[in-house]
């Protein structure tokens, strides 16, 4: 069963196809950046957090409140950005 309202789909109401194939293609990159440079992103932001978006670091900082409002300051858009802290202790935190 398809839910519509108004003639389109409740997919289509969300937001159109195109954006979101973009939207995971950008996700994509910027994932695949955090997980293959690992090594280079621990020497060069050792206990930072970063931030990713279209597949480059748009910033880096000590703590994570500092790089949301560069985020914001930057005005990328949130949604599209993937954030990890670069732990070098070997520490595993599950969630």
């Amino acid at each position: 069963m398809v839910l519509t309202h108004e003639g389109k789909t409740l997919f289509e109401n969300i937001c159109e196809p195109g954006d979101i194939v973009r939207g995971l293609e950008q996700f994509r990159r910027s994932a695949k950046v955090l997980s293959s440079r690992k090594a280079r992103l621990a020497e060069r932001y050792p206990g930072e957090w970063v931030a990713v978006h279209e597949g480059k670091v748009k910033a880096h900082r000590q703590s994570l409140v500092a790089l949301l409002e560069d985020i914001d300051t930057q005005q990328l858009p949130r949604q599209h950005v993937v954030i990890r802290f670069i732990d070098t202790s070997g520490r595993k935190l599950v969630l």
